[in-house]
């Protein structure tokens, strides 16, 4: 009996068929996102000429938050790669293709996790390399020089052998790293999760929608946060009255606590997303 809920066989030809799609409608978009750098080291360059009669080139740092920037753009711009199923003539195509719900879904997740940004930090990190090559105003690129960079942080932040050490009033305070960079990589999940289920929900002004709505939670995150003011500040009290010592370990327990939670939330956040996009793509009718 055929599965009806997920063939590999028949996964890989809708997987085939969804990435070449994806390729010849966004091939423009996927250029100027990708060779975003390029196009501002240009602008740069060209600046420089009018306004000191010479062609200087970007600092690492400055490309590095153009690139952050480019990421940004394509994070929003994920409402577009299937926003098209909310159109009635092209979304009722996609009902008819001959894959489940299941296959579909999870196309959709690599596609949007995996294969668009692996796609853009290739194209842009390749295109800044072979301008350090070209251009010999430029010392370092982003790929080389990215471990200078955070090695050069990390020394500021007392970062030793993947933890941070802080030294306050004589006494050092050691956390993991890793719950950091941990939730850094949920929160990027969480905002392509987040824009790629506004571009299927909404016809229109979908970056708007996912913008408003991150808005409108930051909002409720800060009221929810202040409440626990009052129980912070008698926390912080009962502590300062402490030792030396046990000062350490309660402070380094409630920020290692505090990552621990913050980075579940996350986690359950990323499933609802994921559970809520499933949800649509079941129900999606026209």
């Amino acid at each position: 009996m055929k599965n009806e809920v997920f063939s590999w066989n028949r996964f890989w030809n809708y997987f085939k068929f969804d990435f070449s799609r994806m390729w010849r409608t966004h091939t423009k978009a996927a250029i100027f996102i990708g060779f975003s750098g390029v196009i501002f080291y240009l602008i740069y360059g060209l600046i420089s000429m009018v306004a000191v009669f010479s062609w200087s080139s970007p600092h690492i740092a400055i490309r590095m938050m153009v690139m952050m920037m480019a990421f940004l753009a394509l994070v929003f711009y994920q409402t577009r790669t299937y926003g098209y199923l909310t159109e009635k003539k092209a979304g009722t195509a996609w009902l008819m293709i001959p894959a489940s719900i299941t296959e579909k879904f999870v196309s959709m997740m690599i596609m949007s996790l995996i294969v668009i940004p692996a796609a853009f930090f290739a194209v842009f990190l390749a295109s800044d390399a072979l301008l350090t090559l070209i251009d010999p105003t430029m010392t370092d690129s982003i790929f080389g020089g990215t471990g200078a960079l955070l090695s050069e942080a990390g020394s500021e932040i007392g970062l030793e052998n993947g933890k941070v050490v802080l030294a306050e009033d004589g006494m050092e305070f050691t956390f993991s790293l890793a719950p950091l960079i941990y939730g850094t990589v949920m929160q990027y999940i969480n905002n392509i999760l987040l824009f790629v289920l506004c571009g299927i929900c909404f016809k229109k002004f979908k970056v708007a929608g996912g913008i408003g709505i991150i808005f409108a939670l930051s909002i409720i995150s800060t009221i929810a946060a202040a409440l626990f003011i009052p129980s912070f500040e008698s926390w912080a009290m009962e502590v300062d009255a402490l030792s030396s010592t046990e000062q350490i370990g309660k402070v380094t327990d409630f920020v290692n606590g505090a990552f621990t939670w913050c980075n579940i939330a996350s986690t359950l956040v990323a499933a609802g997303l994921g559970a809520g996009i499933w949800y649509r793509l079941r129900t999606i009718s026209h």
